[in-house]
């Protein structure tokens, strides 16, 4: 879901969460949300800042059932499905949780139905949650349908503040699909917690989910997958700076956290190597800031493992990385570069 791009809003609700005021409570929108005079735009911006978040993080639902969230996503995922009805029963579950934790802040809650292309140019369709913060530039209005004469709450953009930040979300969730075998189903954002941290709350309390990749297994991901980034863009790099990006991926796995983002801007090469990097990386971590795990890093760096070709295979333990030494002696095309590779050892046994 970070690949996607051209994001659009088709349809949306808003609804009003105030436990906190006695004068407001719940107010639920009998209509869907007018998007003319700048609030799809500010809507479709709002979607894409939280789908390309370096905060959000995968998340699979474990509670399932027709009136949970889970239930009420699928039927967002299908043919024709009835947004207003759908949305008010997320806002009531929202506000239930709400109305018992003081912690939980009052805004307004809009449900949107998003079409985006995807990195490979397909199209897709999604449902996004947003829990907006109150601005002064996105007013949330109460008022009739002119058509249908029923209530709905609306949002009305300032024409003045169209420049600035309008609007800002508390926490977002965007579903890709309900399914229990997909590795995940979902990216949550929660900018009220530390990067790494996502409220229970609002990912497990109200979404009935969890977030799947623990520090472990992003670990393992990470050296894995830039490794594979690595191995990606070898032949387009000369050996000096493969030799960079082979100590920038050691010094990665060793520290306590990482940012993707930033570690793929900082890489000193060209654009295109660092895209070509970073969506290879992206096939295997949805995260983009995590901790990592000690343990797990060590292991990753006790040896250092190399193929070349005709089935030859180098192994050496990291320590000792020092004694294989690299050369370009053809420069050009991937088919025309040739290196040569050698080492030194006081003995050469074959077994």
């Amino acid at each position: 879901m970070r690949g996607f791009q051209d994001i659009k809003v088709l349809r949306g609700v808003t609804h009003i969460l105030a436990p906190r005021d006695p004068t407001v409570l719940l107010r639920l929108s009998e209509a869907e949300l007018p998007l003319d005079g700048g609030v799809s735009e500010i809507l479709a911006s709002l979607v894409s800042g939280g789908l390309h978040d370096a905060q959000a993080k995968a998340a699979a639902f474990v509670v399932r059932g027709h009136t949970h969230p889970s239930g009420i996503f699928a039927r967002l995922l299908g043919p024709s499905p009835r947004l207003v009805a759908l949305s008010k029963g997320l806002a009531r579950n929202l506000y239930a949780i709400a109305q018992h934790d003081v912690r939980v802040s009052d805004g307004t809650l809009a449900v949107v139905l998003c079409s985006a292309v995807s990195a490979s140019g397909a199209p897709a369709r999604f449902p996004a949650l947003l829990k907006l913060d109150p601005a002064a530039a996105l007013r949330t209005v109460m008022d009739k349908d002119p058509h249908t004469k029923r209530a709905r709450v609306r949002l009305e953009l300032d024409p003045h503040a169209l420049q600035s930040n309008s609007a800002s979300t508390q926490k977002c969730a965007f579903v890709r699909v309900v399914d229990p075998s997909a590795e995940f189903e979902m990216l949550v954002v929660d900018r009220q917690r530390r990067p790494e941290v996502v409220s229970h709350f609002w990912v497990g309390d109200f979404l009935g989910a969890k977030v799947v990749l623990d520090a472990p297994e992003r670990t393992k991901r990470l050296y894995r997958s830039l490794l594979a980034g690595r191995n990606n863009v070898e032949p387009d790099l000369e050996v000096a700076d493969l030799a960079k990006l082979d100590q920038i991926i050691a010094g990665t796995v060793v520290q306590a956290s990482v940012n993707l983002d930033n570690l793929i801007e900082n890489l000193p090469f060209s654009r295109s190597i660092r895209e070509r990097i970073d969506t290879v990386v992206s096939r295997s971590l949805p995260d983009r800031v995590f901790d990592l795990d000690p343990v797990v890093s060590a292991q990753f760096n006790r040896r250092r493992t190399y193929q070349g070709d005709n089935g030859l295979r180098l192994s050496v333990e990291a320590a000792f990385s020092g004694m294989v030494h690299v050369e370009d002696i053809e420069k050009g095309t991937q088919k025309a570069r040739r290196r040569k590779i050698w080492f030194e050892t006081q003995t050469w046994k074959e077994t």
